[in-house]
């Protein structure tokens, strides 16, 4: 099996970037829509724990609408990785801050596969679970 490619161009981390920065928007202004238009494929899944899965444009909509506006976004890239010409697969520390600063924040271990179509990144896949660190348990 050929090994994941280590180098990635500054102009992908840029695009992969500009969608962070579109899902901290989404956030603020409370749009789901333009998750589920834009940061995420056609068919995406996302994936979390205790049987948590969403699909598609509609289940993107579904899964932020309760979300966006009553929380902001932030992350924390922890790896990054070239796997094919058109495959990204990257991990990071993702932090939901509430707005009402009485709820919880939550952080999320998230692993993001990007895809490139019609020349734009858009994330395919997203897991997450509880958590803030990915240091090796041995």
């Amino acid at each position: 099996m050929a090994r994941p490619k280590q180098n990635i161009s500054k102009e992908t981390v840029a695009a992969i970037d500009a969608q962070h920065e579109l899902m901290r928007l989404a956030y603020e202004n409370a749009d789901a829509e333009l998750l589920g238009n834009e940061f995420f494929t056609d068919d995406a899944w996302v994936v979390g724990g205790a049987d948590m899965t969403w699909r598609n444009r509609s289940g993107m909509i579904s899964l932020y609408r309760d979300i966006v506006g009553k929380y902001r976004w932030k992350n924390d890239r922890e790896s990054i990785i070239q796997l094919s010409e058109t495959v990204v697969s990257e991990f990071l520390i993702g932090t939901i801050v509430p707005v009402d600063e009485s709820d919880e924040t939550l952080p999320y271990k998230i692993q993001l596969i990007w895809t490139k179509t019609d020349g734009k990144w858009k994330c395919l896949s997203q897991f997450f679970g509880s958590g803030t660190d990915f240091a090796l348990k041995q």
